[in-house]
């Protein structure tokens, strides 16, 4: 159940911001070029992502990593609402933004193997990414309907920061643990 809910609260914020992110940066007065780039950018973050924080997650574990990205895109996402945007700015967020999100993709398939073993991982994990196909379709949903409610991106913005933070809060306790592959 951590699990699930940890992909689905993790790729809920990722995929409420991607799905609305040029007009994010549209709200706040990012140039047209920079909200292509922006899209751009976010992709081959998300790449980086998968890749960075796979080998993060070797070092100290994917419980512990898992955390650490979920909190690190809540931080990027919040960012987007809370200080006042230029394009360098906005490129950045999008980015750090797009390089958390990463994460999800390898962490929790890690985490389940590592928790289920790997002979059980294919049997597992499709139940824990059913978490991420819920999101797909509520993350972009919500972040619309707050957007058609108030007018503005920012509390949609903020909706997907606590549920990024509330995923990676799911494994706080993972911070002081060791990671599975160093126990006896």
């Amino acid at each position: 159940v951590k699990l699930f809910a940890g992909i689905f609260l993790g790729t809920f914020a990722g995929l409420l911001i991607i799905g609305s992110l040029r007009l994010i940066g549209g709200q706040y007065g990012i140039s047209a070029h920079i909200l292509i780039l922006g899209v751009a950018f976010f992709a081959v973050a998300n790449f980086l992502g998968r890749i960075l924080w796979g080998l993060f997650s070797d070092h100290f574990g994917a419980g512990k990593s898992i955390f650490l990205a979920l909190l690190f895109q809540s931080v990027a996402i919040a960012s987007l609402a809370l200080f006042p945007l230029n394009n360098a700015l906005y490129l950045f967020l999008v980015v750090c933004t797009g390089f958390g999100f990463g994460g999800n993709f390898v962490l929790f398939a890690k985490e389940t193997a590592q928790l289920f073993g790997l002979h059980n991982l294919g049997t597992v994990y499709p139940y824990v990414f059913m978490g991420y196909a819920i999101a797909g379709i509520a993350g972009p949903l919500s972040g619309g309907a707050l957007y058609d409610h108030f007018a503005s991106f920012t509390s949609a913005i903020l909706l997907a920061s606590v549920m990024s933070l509330a995923g990676g809060l799911l494994f706080v306790n993972e911070i002081r643990s060791v990671p599975h592959e160093h126990r006896a």
